[in-house]
């Protein structure tokens, strides 16, 4: 009789979720620099900037004036030197990553009012630039849909990507740079558009990933490409985040958490292959709190199987 021949089906990934620390009010904007090997991220309303070493456990907190913080980005050419968004601001920051004090600070741009109240959330394009999504809100803090935008900072230069947006905030793009994903958490889709890599335009606008076609609860929050090229998609009042086909436009993958609102993410240790993730508790009920009681806590996911992350761009300020 003849043997059966071996299965080669992978068996399947079931991740491991571990909360590290918290909370946090708004965790955002996870960074993980391969260089030296260290994760960062801020806390948006608390104006922290946390650094966090995946190996040793090691947290450093500093604070940054008292502007609402949306992202910090490394800058590639130049050791210990950052791009911050910090209310309507672009700054460039000095930190050694080891004190609690910013030693240097510089303003370099402020979004214009047309584009909204204040810097979202940031991504380094395959060019080096900043694509730089905005939020737009009345003094009672009421969202002015409609009125948000994407724009681009280069050569010390504010231009418009996209705009009629309403909250823009997660944004990736895919392995071979020419396809841009958004999540606008105001709407239950995150939505691709061709990128041009010369002149970093994008076009074509098509709903990638809806989450009312996939019964799924929440609104999309963040995206993030793995080194597969699917795209991970997290969900602001779902707990959870999804693993999609960037090809069939389907779900693979599902990780829940205790936490209702999952904010960045982004993989680190030396082979990419630990994800680690923020999330918020901004603006949350008691009983979403009891409910979701984690919300606001920094995890880290591993027994990821054969997935691996991609490197995270830094900012290139000579860019052409």
């Amino acid at each position: 009789m003849k043997k059966n021949p071996k299965s080669t089906s992978k068996a399947p990934v079931e991740p491991k979720v571990t909360s590290v620390f918290g909370p946090l009010i708004l965790g955002k904007s996870l960074f993980y620099n391969d260089v030296c090997q260290q994760l960062y991220f801020v806390d948006t309303h608390s104006y922290d900037i946390h650094r966090f070493d995946p190996k040793t456990n090691e947290h450093i907190i500093a604070k940054l004036g008292e502007l609402p913080l949306a992202f910090v980005i490394p800058v590639a050419t130049i050791v210990n030197h950052f791009i911050v968004g910090a209310g309507p601001q672009i700054i460039e920051i000095t930190w050694d990553g080891k004190s609690e004090n910013i030693e240097q600070q510089k303003v370099l741009q402020t979004v214009d009012k047309s584009y909204g109240c204040g810097i979202n959330n940031a991504i380094v394009t395959p060019r080096g630039s900043l694509f730089i999504s905005t939020f737009s809100e009345t003094e009672s803090g009421e969202t002015q849909f409609g009125k948000s935008a994407i724009l681009k900072y280069k050569n010390n230069q504010l231009t418009p990507v996209l705009t009629k947006l309403s909250i823009p905030n997660g944004m990736t793009f895919s392995l071979c740079g020419k396809t841009f994903y958004l999540a606008d958490s105001h709407t239950t889709s995150v939505d691709s558009f061709c990128y041009n890599v010369e002149t970093e335009e994008i076009s074509k606008r098509e709903v990638f990933f809806d989450f009312v076609q996939h019964q799924i609860e929440g609104n999309p929050y963040n995206v993030m490409t793995d080194g597969d090229g699917r795209i991970w998609v997290s969900a602001c009042g779902g707990n959870l985040m999804i693993r999609v086909c960037q090809h069939e436009k389907k779900e693979i993958l599902r990780v829940k958490f205790e936490a209702s609102v999952i904010t960045s993410s982004c993989f680190a240790t030396s082979f990419l292959r630990e994800m680690y993730v923020t999330t918020g508790r901004y603006r949350l009920t008691e009983e979403e709190l009891e409910r979701y009681p984690k919300s606001g806590y920094f995890f880290r996911l591993t027994n990821l199987g054969s997935i691996k992350g991609l490197r995270c761009r830094a900012f290139c300020p000579d860019n052409k």
